[in-house]
């Protein structure tokens, strides 16, 4: 006799419905196949009731119940991303990155994903690492070495995910707390000027001249001025801001 199969959701069995004619004898194996009406279904540990299987003298076995690993989940629901932040290895200003660098995006996923569903691109570059700490903070971290092909200028991306039950996330292409990074190929440029204000010639001390950069940057200290000439001028003091210095 053929057994009645249904799921319970709950204690309930609205969500499913067995397809007409799905179900299939093979030696002593029957096959049902359950349609999910419900499209946003989610739900952990559904089981499987079994009722009024037969043998062919009638003995009947009663209900039975799933348990353990006969249990299953249900996943209906596209993941999204909740948080998006990128970075680069760059130790100096992590929004901003140079040839060699890495850049790295951090994910926080509304659930769990599959970590080899990730696909696309960051700044032109397929993803060559993959760090799944979904278990411990909830997120996962994706980077990119970068060559002397690297475009210069604010890096872009595309990244495709999908969840452990394979349901595609919508394509991310943009961050959730305004962090972004810029390539920079180029390196700075320097003009040295008597400082406005200074008298040539003359015998007083000290000398200031004002040295201008085509950028900010970044560690310029006394020691890297070279004094040179014959005015017997053996130090320098470096001043200013990121861009102009005296």
């Amino acid at each position: 006799v053929t057994p009645t199969c249904f799921i319970n959701r709950l204690g309930t069995a609205t969500a499913f419905s067995l397809n007409s004619g799905s179900s299939s004898w093979l030696g002593n194996t029957y096959t049902f196949t359950f349609d999910v009406t419900d499209q946003n279904l989610e739900e952990t540990d559904v089981t499987v009731i079994i009722e009024e299987a037969k043998d062919l003298a009638g003995n009947e076995m009663g209900s039975w119940i799933s348990q353990g690993t006969a249990d299953f989940d249900i996943d209906q629901v596209a993941p999204t991303i909740t948080t998006a932040s990128i970075k680069s290895s760059n130790s100096i200003n992590n929004q901003y990155a140079r040839v060699g660098q890495d850049i790295i995006l951090t994910l926080s996923p509304s659930e769990e994903l599959n970590t080899g569903s990730f696909t696309g691109n960051i700044a032109g570059y397929s993803i060559n690492s993959i760090s799944d700490n979904y278990l411990g903070n909830g997120t996962y971290v994706l980077s990119v070495s970068t060559d002397p092909g690297v475009s210069a200028g604010v890096v872009t991306f595309s990244i495709g995910f999908e969840d452990v039950c394979g349901n595609a996330g919508t394509l991310l292409t943009s961050v959730t707390d305004g962090s972004s990074v810029t390539v920079d190929k180029t390196a700075p440029v320097g003009t040295i000027a008597l400082a406005g204000g200074q008298a040539d010639p003359t015998s007083d001390s000290p000398i200031n001249f004002a040295l201008t950069f085509s950028e900010d940057v970044y560690g310029l200290t006394d020691g890297d001025i070279d004094v040179t000439g014959t005015a017997g001028a053996t130090t320098a003091v470096v001043t200013g801001d990121r861009k102009a210095h005296v």
